[in-house]
């Protein structure tokens, strides 16, 4: 069993890689290259202001993401890379919502498709998902790389005479890599849900608006983590 991820992996030797020994290494790399390379191409589009609607991003997520967590077999530098485009997207649609709003729409606007609540909902939902699976996908490739690692370096005698927790300089260097990347990590994926956020509250205001009504909530859920958008009318809020 995996440490960080606690959960089974094939470690046979016939040459194959993937989660269930699926893929010649060459198939993994034609897999992950074609990946990063649709991902490329979104952010490209989304720094230049043209994003595909809800619905094709939604579906675009789904294709890449796992039906369920158990089947994750997600590349981490591919999640790495999906993360960042969702992030790129995120804030690009915050930005056309903006703009909408203000009536200061430009020629990146003309194609604009405004998300329905039903969309913005599901895209939350496949974001919190896309959270969650880059973290299997980082603690499988930990465990990949624990399994792999020279059995000297982690059973032999230079280390079983090392003192208990002592490091080397270069093992503190690599952990202090690894938290600086987690918080990195932590800070898109914030970027991230706080611009959906936005973009769903700004929805949920228009939709009070339009039906006249005080108060609207948006709530979605994936594996542990909750998350509820509520928009108020000023005059109702309990001073």
């Amino acid at each position: 069993m995996g440490k960080k991820s606690g959960k089974g992996r094939c470690s046979c030797l016939t040459g194959f890689t993937g989660r269930a020994c699926q893929f010649t290494p060459q198939e993994w790399e034609e897999q992950k290259t074609a990946k990063k390379n649709a991902i490329d191409k979104m952010k490209s589009d989304a720094a230049s202001g043209k994003i595909q609607n809800a619905k094709g991003q939604k579906d675009f997520l789904k294709s890449v993401l796992a039906d369920n967590d158990d089947e994750v077999d997600l590349d981490p530098e591919v999640a790495d890379e999906l993360v960042r485009s969702q992030k790129s997207y995120a804030e690009e649609l915050r930005k056309k919502m903006k703009r909408r709003k203000e009536g200061k729409t430009d020629a990146s606007d003309a194609d604009f498709e405004v998300p329905t609540d039903e969309e913005i909902a599901d895209m939350m939902a496949q974001t919190l998902k896309l959270r969650a699976q880059r973290k299997l996908a980082k603690d499988a490739k930990a465990d990949e790389d624990e399994l792999n690692k020279n059995d000297t370096k982690t059973n032999g005698t230079a280390n079983a005479n090392k003192p208990a927790g002592a490091l080397t300089d270069e093992e503190r260097a690599a952990k202090k890599a690894e938290r600086e990347a987690a918080r990195a990590a932590k800070k898109e994926e914030m970027k991230m849900i706080r611009d959906l956020q936005a973009v769903q509250g700004q929805s949920l205001l228009e939709a009070m608006k339009a039906n006249g009504t005080k108060t609207a909530v948006a709530e979605q859920s994936y594996g542990d983590t909750y998350m509820k958008t509520t928009a108020l009318d000023a005059d109702s809020i309990d001073n």
